[in-house]
């Protein structure tokens, strides 16, 4: 069927108003600050893991390394779940145990970095940890205001590749610096930073 919009807003007004809406709502920018963060160490893994495979340590062909990455995927297979956990009202809890499988699977990749059965099973705690978070938020930001849903999840989507972006750029620069202790190290030090800011999450009259 047709659909008119209910509102006849102009498309720079539409975009103007991004920013009022970021201030507007704590917990946009909250989901945003933690998938950013997520994401950033999502590509920093798998910006950097192909070098990793294909190093002294494995000698992987590249035809190897896509394999790895495709079963890497499987960890995606998560999202669907966090979409019922979230209905349940189990947002808070589930974001932290998000941050920790992320944490966790650096710490693995990190002790066991030599041994691929580990990196494997890290690489799916990170994809199912982020891939969580991501519905988690989705579903907290579609409940704040649903007549503006699409420059909500616009803003939230927009920034936290931001993240990503700078999880990239970042791998290549710690890879070639200190090689897979220092994506791991990073990895590590920014999942527990996240983690610290969730926690604030609890204190009262939080509004950040």
């Amino acid at each position: 069927p047709t659909r008119i919009p209910e509102h006849t807003v102009s498309y720079v007004k539409l975009i103007c108003s991004l920013p009022l809406i970021f201030l507007a709502y704590s917990a946009l920018r909250r989901r945003t600050v933690y998938q950013a963060m997520l994401f950033g160490m999502f590509s920093l893994f798998w910006t950097s893991i192909a070098m990793l495979l294909m190093g002294d340590s494995y000698h992987y062909s590249q035809s190897h390394v896509a394999i790895f990455a495709l079963a890497g995927a499987i960890g995606a297979l998560a999202a669907p779940i966090a979409g019922i956990v979230a209905d349940r009202g189990w947002t808070k809890p589930a974001t932290g145990i998000c941050i920790i499988m992320v944490f966790s699977a650096f710490m693995l990749a990190k002790l066991y970095s030599t041994h691929f059965v580990v990196v494997l099973i890290a690489a799916l705690l990170l994809d199912a940890g982020t891939s969580f978070n991501l519905v988690l938020g989705q579903r907290t930001i579609y409940a704040l205001a649903p007549e503006i849903r699409g420059r909500l999840n616009g803003l939230y989507m927009a920034l936290f590749f931001i993240g990503g972006s700078i999880g990239s750029g970042l791998s290549a620069y710690l890879y070639a610096q200190g090689g897979w202790n220092y994506i791991t190290n990073a990895g590590t030090i920014i999942s527990i930073l996240t983690f610290f800011y969730f926690l604030s999450e609890y204190w009262p009259h939080n509004n950040i």
